[in-house]
């Protein structure tokens, strides 16, 4: 099976931030809060499992909005295919240690290129990360990097997204 990783694009960064609305909808998808929540409220959802669940359903939802709107506006780019089973196995690859992944690269990963920059040592780029896109090239189903505490396996589906904008 292989996979394609999908990180936001370095090139819109500086453009995100002057437009506001994208700068938004990255953070959130980067880093999703409810800001309607009170800390006292965040606070009591520990000692409430319904409530935590609620919680955790529309952060997931929020940040899966937000990912979609960024594919849409073409904010996403290819870096890699990944030669593996699953999007944890790719993000593992794709995910910096010691050495870059682009450039100490493993026989089952390909750099597309894509988000590339130069350092004295040669390619680099950044790691995969909460709010980076992962599709599964057999069956074109994305899935959104997210955090484990949200949901299992830390993806969750955001179903076949190529189709989705060609409607």
């Amino acid at each position: 099976m292989t996979i394609t990783v999908f990180h936001m694009s370095r090139q819109d960064v500086l453009a995100a931030r002057r437009k506001s609305h994208q700068n938004y909808l990255r953070g959130q998808t980067r880093h999703p809060s409810l800001e309607h929540y009170t800390v006292e409220q965040i606070e009591a959802l520990y000692d409430d499992a319904p409530a935590r669940e609620a919680y955790v359903r529309k952060l997931l939802a929020r940040q899966a909005f937000c990912a979609v709107s960024l594919f849409e506006l073409g904010v996403y780019v290819p870096v890699a295919k990944v030669a593996v089973a699953t999007p944890q196995e790719a993000f593992e690859l794709t995910s910096n240690h010691e050495v870059t992944w682009a450039r100490d690269l493993n026989p089952r990963v390909t750099v597309t290129g894509q988000n590339l920059r130069q350092d004295r040592d040669g390619p680099t780029c950044p790691s995969s990360a909460m709010g980076d896109l992962f599709r599964i090239d057999e069956t074109g189903e994305y899935f959104l990097c997210t955090s484990d505490l949200y949901a299992k396996e830390g993806f969750v589906s955001l179903g076949k997204l190529d189709q989705a904008q060609a409607a």
